[in-house]
């Protein structure tokens, strides 16, 4: 840790007062554990999917099918173009870059951030009047992460306050994503580039671009992980719902994407305002949207993201609670991203497994999911168990198990037949002579 880091200063009681003036509003009912990827599934659903009102055959649409389709279903009202989209998404399959053509083509304006709660809930199977406390909730954990890790990503946490200012300074969601994202940025890299992210959104026009920013962070095309961050606001609980709105509308649309490629497996959604994190899961079991909240064992289902103050008041400050919040912060992310990743392997895996059936081949990328899954899950385990060593006991004393976790995630890596190139890059190459040239 260097002494010249800039202090950062944990969440004020204010805020802690307010987050509690919101549970009521946005509590989860019930609880529903959520298992773990298991090496013995080998079932691949089809492409095919049905929507919230009926289970009708999917059929494939030209790009002037869709053309036709897409106006129909915008016609009555363009306001809410979304809805429209949702339904091509649930009933037909097509070339999705035919869509965006045609978006922009027309001009229409099917973003997701004008989706309110109160008329996507009931594709989820979630009544809008409960204001979510019908949501089942899954659960979540924190994985834990070598101080190395950990280390560099407060170094460009403060390297990016000082390139873009404190939060509460920032202007635009361009902004806010870029300083967010340093909270993540090393946990991706741990991945080698198996976890791709495409910062793109499904519909993206000229029209969906505005209010906020969108990963989807892919493992060879399939979409495991979205996350989404919304321009900082201040609100009422109906008003934040129709941030969790947003999150629904673009997982059914992954979800669609995913099915193009004859998977269907779980999406794990975060969702950040600038002030707080969620979790969220969304499935389909036959045919049957769920979605739920991410709940950790404590209890919790967001976490404060700590305020990076601009006064250093120095006698009041207390930095290792601060560093505290921060890092439970990204060893949730760390979990996330480990979760998503066991996820998608495992969706190639059971597609491997049954291309080998239809073929009654073996296929010699099988075998490779297999070992790969096998490690990332180990690799889960032992992040998790990492961060329950730091808990109970200290830093130094998870610290070995932590490095074991990236190991296994390493091994996991090199196994899976992920087209990214796993050759090294510049910094593998750089010598002294090569920086003084």
């Amino acid at each position: 840790m260097g002494s010249k880091r800039r202090a950062l200063e944990p969440v004020s009681k204010d805020s802690r007062r307010s987050e509690r003036q919101m549970e009521k509003a946005e509590a989860p009912a019930t609880d529903q554990t959520i298992e773990e990827p298991s090496k013995n599934k080998t079932k691949c659903p089809k492409a095919a999917t049905s929507g919230p009102t009926d289970g009708g055959t999917i059929k494939e649409l030209s790009e002037m099918d869709l053309k036709e389709k897409l106006l129909e279903a915008v016609a009555n009202n363009r306001n809410k173009a979304w809805l429209g989209i949702l339904m091509l998404f649930e009933h037909y399959n097509f070339n999705h870059n035919h869509l965006k053509k045609a978006l922009n083509l027309y001009k229409i304006d099917a973003s997701f951030s004008t989706v309110q709660y109160k008329d996507i809930a009931p594709w989820v199977g979630l009544d809008p009047a409960k204001m979510s406390s019908d949501m089942e909730t899954f659960k979540i954990h924190r994985a834990g992460l070598p101080i190395e890790v950990f280390d560099a990503t407060l170094t460009d946490i403060e390297d990016y306050t000082q390139q873009y200012g404190y939060p509460e300074g920032h202007k635009n969601e361009e902004s806010s994503s870029r300083w967010f994202s340093m909270y993540f940025k090393k946990i991706v890299a741990l991945f080698s580039g198996a976890m791709f992210n495409t910062p793109e959104s499904l519909l993206e026009s000229e029209a969906t671009r505005s209010d906020r920013i969108e990963y989807q962070y892919t493992i060879a095309g399939d979409i495991s992980v979205l996350f989404i961050e919304v321009i900082p606001k201040e609100g009422t609980g109906p008003e934040r719902l129709d941030f969790v709105a947003q999150v629904i509308a673009e997982s059914i649309a992954c979800r669609w994407m995913n099915a193009q490629n004859r998977y269907q497996s779980p999406i794990l959604g975060l969702l950040c305002d600038g002030r707080r994190l969620r979790f969220f899961e969304f499935s389909t079991d036959n045919g049957v949207n769920k979605f739920r909240l991410g709940k950790f064992p404590k209890g919790e289902t967001r976490l404060l993201i700590p305020d990076i103050s601009p006064e250093d008041a120095e006698e009041d400050f207390d930095a290792g609670k601060a560093i505290k919040q921060i890092r439970s912060i990204c060893e949730a992310l760390y979990y996330v991203f480990l979760k998503g990743y066991c996820i998608g392997l495992e969706a190639f895996w059971n597609r491997s497994v049954e291309q080998a059936t239809a073929e009654s081949k073996a296929r010699d990328s099988t075998p490779k999911w297999g070992k790969a899954v096998t490690f990332a899950l180990a690799a889960l385990a032992t992040a998790v168990r990492a961060r329950e060593i730091y808990e109970k006991e200290d830093g130094e004393a998870s610290e070995p198990v932590a490095v074991e976790a990236v190991k296994l995630l390493n091994q996991s890596v090199d196994e899976a037949p992920v087209p990214v190139s796993k050759k090294p890059y510049i910094r593998a190459h750089v010598t002294r002579e090569l920086l003084v040239a």
